[in-house]
């Protein structure tokens, strides 16, 4: 650990003070309320390791901010935000007035391929959105709800006509086609997204047949959902935020026929939970609408960072300061 001779201050005063201009932010940090909660239940507590260097027990908010004043590096100079933390390029963006959101370009393809196909304005303008990423100024906390132009009866399900069964096929060479079915199913569950899942599932045909069956596929969605430490927990909305379980009852509501409402139960959390992983809830489907929307990619994003300060929690109780910046007198 390293003793370090800075005072602990604030990045708006590095901002404000030109002799302090080139050096990082420490001490005070700023915090949303929204953000403060998303921290506190998407921490996958149970995983982090005792802290066992440090004799007194700080609650989260006095851990919280130990975690982040005693890293290397601090606040950026000006902008506050953290220098570990990869923040998509929404921190190009940030501007106090917000007149252009050109920071957050990564890609012209939408872009070109609406010019290309001689798209109408409202496509080409809803392309230039897309490729400047604006989801990332949606608020977190819209749930999508059912397509009414599309409800014929259910809800939508996968296409599997076009899947042979796993019994006909033969395994491949790879290890995975020769575990049971449940290791299989454990180890799934435990995948860092739904990109590897399909990855997976493109290895062979025998292991085609087994990911993409919708029912195998739906539970491994709802064990993805049930715990913070999985990949789609962010889909499940926070009781503690005002108006986040309203929003996703009447999202879920939409997805369910009328007669299977549940409108005078008391959600909470547990509730949610039990209704996603409800068989007769059409998830799957639920899940694809929630990548297609503005405000779940956003809600996304921010999840990943969560998981970033969570790796850095682990690091600090684990190995304890990298910096010690406590004992410095101001």
């Amino acid at each position: 650990m390293i003793e370090s001779e800075q005072l602990s201050r604030t990045s708006s005063s590095n901002y404000l003070y030109p002799q302090l201009a080139r050096q990082d932010g420490f001490g005070n940090f700023f915090l949303s309320k929204g953000c403060f909660n998303y921290v506190q239940n998407w921490v996958d507590w149970d995983s982090l390791p005792i802290c066992e260097w440090r004799s007194k027990q700080l609650n989260f908010q006095e851990e919280l901010y130990e975690v982040v004043n005693s890293r290397e590096r601090g606040r950026v100079n000006g902008v506050g935000i953290l220098a570990w933390m990869d923040y998509d390029g929404i921190e190009n963006t940030l501007d106090q007035t917000q007149y252009t959101f050109a920071g957050g370009l990564k890609s012209y393809a939408n872009t070109l391929a609406a010019i290309q196909e001689n798209a109408l304005p409202e496509v080409l303008h809803a392309a230039i959105i897309k490729d400047y990423r604006c989801w990332m100024f949606h608020v977190p906390n819209m749930w999508p709800m059912y397509p009414t132009n599309e409800r014929s009866g259910n809800v939508l399900v996968l296409d599997t006509s076009h899947h042979p069964q796993s019994s006909t096929l033969p395994r491949s060479n790879s290890g995975l086609t020769s575990l049971p079915i449940e290791l299989l199913y454990e180890i799934l569950i435990h995948l860092a997204g739904l990109s590897g899942y399909f990855q997976i599932s493109a290895l062979s045909k025998y292991l085609r047949s087994i990911l993409c069956e919708p029912t195998f596929y739906s539970r491994v969605l709802r064990g993805m959902l049930t715990h913070p430490g999985r990949c789609l927990y962010w889909v499940l909305p926070l009781t503690s935020i005002p108006k986040e379980a309203e929003r996703a009852k009447d999202a879920m509501n939409s997805w369910i026929d009328a007669e299977d409402r549940q409108t005078k139960v008391n959600w909470n959390q547990s509730s949610f939970i039990l209704k996603l992983i409800d068989p007769e809830f059409p998830l799957a489907a639920f899940v694809k609408a929630c990548f297609s929307s503005d405000s779940m990619m956003n809600r996304k994003r921010i999840w990943g960072q969560v998981k970033q300060l969570e790796e850095v929690w682990r690091d600090y109780r684990l190995n304890g300061w990298r910096i010690d910046r406590f004992g410095v007198e101001i």
